[in-house]
């Protein structure tokens, strides 16, 4: 399926559709205050027109230097050129439609890679159509520059299991997902240890395909590109010091307005371990949705690496399935009966995507690149089971991981159309080889 022929008509039709929703988006918000559903966009429309007003006052080099999350300083651009329209957040929608976009590449190619370019297509138009996602795009939010760079990184980690490149395109691949990476790093620090499981998984899984001496150079990026991923935070540690001198002498410092919570090591597991890591997240999660109607396991704090494998099976069922269905009608404090409705929905087609996932999975048990997806759904879903202690903080986060369910589902769709002689079938592509990719 060649798509290139299409390619400026679907970008134009995505970007239109996607202003078109963030108009509605901006109408509704007078019937329905979306400060109610996404809480952090007023700090955050606060810091735009605070590194604003820096800017104006001391110059480019305040937008460089301040201290604020890298989402805020890209907003910020949008604003300065377009806030003299008086749209409100819709001065963010050049930026929020081209990330928009870049999510629907990724997903695209990522299916694309695995199955091929209709499941791709397929996948990517259930994510633009995916309600709550897409009213969070529309926002000056964290999210959407998070997941499309998640999603590249993926992307990049993917191409180790499915083309085979000889050491200079290796290199060239090892240093695109660093930069890919260092930015990740940056916007979302938190997220990096999965990351790296991720990266560690990949790893593993070329290793146990490994039957010719011509992969090598792609266990090498891999290996390179797993050792510069550690190096990033240690990096970042010794940077942060003069940075801070920097923001100073501008007076950026303290523009970054959002709350902290200082999470000390629990119980007797290392400062610096990765189970030391999780219950410091959990801590903070829990600490920081104290008074929110949608907390889970709050009760739960982990000071021993025993705790945390002992709540595995229940994290792993909050990360697939929650919010559970005892939610789904009750009256949230946030988002009102009618969101926890909406939520319970979108949550009910998660679980029959994951069903047909594991169709996909069946039909593909022997294809890596279909473990691989499975994988790093599940290691991304029963991460944040471990430390997000909130049921609406893990709905927001998980859609970097549903995403790629919904590829494997759509794949699983056309095995059970295909399987059941349906007469209108997605897809006339045969059922999967029974020999191991290669």
């Amino acid at each position: 399926m060649d798509l290139k022929p299409h390619l400026r008509k679907i970008i134009i039709a995505a970007i239109c559709f996607h202003v078109c929703i963030a108009i509605l988006v901006q109408l509704g918000n007078r019937i329905f205050p979306l400060s109610r559903l996404f809480p952090d966009r007023e700090i955050y429309q606060g810091q735009i027109q605070a590194l604003a007003d820096a800017i104006k006052t001391s110059g480019v080099s305040a937008w460089f230097f301040a201290l604020v999350p890298l989402h805020i300083k890209l907003y910020t651009l949008c604003y300065m050129i377009f806030a003299r329209l008086g749209l409100s957040t819709l001065v963010y929608e050049p930026l929020n439609a081209l990330l928009f976009i870049a999510i629907l590449f990724f997903v695209f190619n990522l299916g694309r890679i695995t199955f091929d370019a209709k499941t791709g297509l397929v996948a990517a138009a259930i994510v633009a159509l995916w309600p709550s996602f897409l009213v969070t795009t529309t926002q000056p939010l964290k999210d959407p520059l998070f997941i499309a760079l998640a999603l590249g990184f993926l992307t990049i980690n993917l191409l180790w299991l499915k083309k085979s490149y000889l050491l200079p395109r290796a290199l060239l691949h090892c240093v695109i997902g660093l930069t890919n990476g260092c930015l990740l790093w940056v916007v979302k620090g938190e997220t990096w240890n999965v990351m790296i499981a991720i990266q560690i998984m990949t790893l593993a899984l070329l290793l146990a395909r490994t039957r010719e001496r011509r992969v090598s150079a792609n266990i090498l990026g891999s290996v390179l590109l797993i050792i510069s991923s550690l190096v990033i935070p240690r990096v970042a540690i010794h940077l942060y010091q003069p940075a801070i001198g920097w923001a100073e002498q501008r007076g950026v410092a303290s523009l970054d307005t959002t709350r902290k919570f200082v999470a000390e090591p629990l119980g007797e597991m290392p400062a610096f371990s990765w189970a030391a890591r999780i219950a410091q997240l959990r801590h903070r999660f829990i600490a920081q949705f104290s008074g929110a109607g949608s907390s889970i396991d709050t009760n739960v704090e982990f000071r021993t690496t025993a705790d945390i494998m002992r709540y595995l099976p229940r994290a792993t069922a909050i990360g697939c399935l929650a919010p559970f269905p005892n939610m789904w009608f009750a009256s949230g404090l946030q988002n009102g009966r009618l969101g926890r409705i909406v939520g319970g929905l979108e949550t009910l087609a998660l679980y029959f995507m994951e069903i047909l996932a594991m169709i996909a999975l069946w039909n593909n048990r022997r294809s890596v690149s279909t473990w691989w997806l499975v994988l790093a759904s599940l290691i991304g879903m029963i991460a944040l089971g471990l430390v997000v202690a909130n049921v609406g903080a893990l709905f927001r986060m998980r859609y970097l991981y549903v995403m790629l369910i919904v590829i494997l589902a759509v794949e699983g769709l056309r095995i059970l159309l295909f399987k059941l002689r349906f007469p209108f079938v997605l897809y006339s592509r045969p059922e999967a080889s029974s020999v191991l990719e290669v």
